[in-house]
């Protein structure tokens, strides 16, 4: 039964008990219990109430109407919390985008400056390390989460930005409006969810391509287009298939 016709059917089932209205009808108890729960299952809690409302004229089982109230509680309040949680996690994801795209905005153009202690990969020619010709890392604290950055010794403006992101960004929202591309990626719930490559056209991080997934806990990256030259084994990750 579709929730759109609860109305109509509880009209329907409340006129043929008009000639018997003090009479409980075991019946269209079951009936009224079975929409309550059906209604709860879509969370439209205005149908389970009107729906509560009748069992309680059809139904002489008071455990089963106590069970049927706790049910509508416990909904409510399960539907409530995860409300809640998604508004905190939407507010945490805007606060900590703001603080990574200023950090990347500040550092872009040298990203050995991102943190106060850099780190190097090693290298096993002395020779390669004195000519800087490798990548480094730099990380910055931001609350619980860390921004990330890897850049390119000799020149730090090539580099790439990476932050987890509470919630679902899109490009549009942090500023980078040109889509350049998009593609699927497989998720750990299973299935996939799209990925997009875009670029900000304007502003302090012109220039710079971005790379987001539609997930929560997704890496939103920020990255020179140069890097991918440095990092080749990061194109199929940043630029897709």
């Amino acid at each position: 039964m579709r929730l759109a016709e609860l109305g109509s059917v509880l009209l329907a089932v409340l006129g043929l008990g008009l000639g018997a209205c003090n009479r409980k009808d075991p019946e269209q108890c079951s009936q009224a219990q079975q929409v309550v729960q059906k209604a709860l299952t879509q969370e439209n809690f205005s149908g389970a109430e009107q729906w509560r409302q009748y069992a309680y004229k059809q139904c002489d089982d008071h455990a089963a109407l106590e069970a049927l109230d706790q049910s509508i509680v416990r909904v409510r309040g399960e539907v409530e919390a995860r409300h809640r949680a998604a508004e905190q996690r939407k507010t945490e994801s805007r606060q900590l985008l703001k603080v990574f795209l200023q950090w990347v905005a500040d550092n872009r153009a040298a990203a050995d400056k991102a943190s106060a202690s850099p780190s190097c990969d090693p290298v096993s020619e002395p020779e390669k390390a004195k000519s800087k010709q490798r990548l480094c890392s730099a990380t910055r604290a931001a609350g619980s989460s860390a921004l990330l950055a890897r850049y390119f010794e000799a020149e730090p403006a090539i580099a790439r930005f990476s932050v987890k992101l509470p919630d679902v960004a899109t490009c549009e929202e942090i500023g980078a409006t040109r889509a350049l591309k998009t593609w699927a990626v497989g998720v750990t719930s299973g299935g996939t969810t799209p990925r997009f490559l875009c670029e900000f056209p304007a502003g302090p991080l012109a220039g710079l391509h971005a790379t987001l997934s539609q997930a929560a806990n997704a890496d939103l990256y920020v990255f020179n287009p140069a890097y991918l030259e440095k990092e080749p084994a990061f194109r199929s990750i940043l630029e897709g298939p």
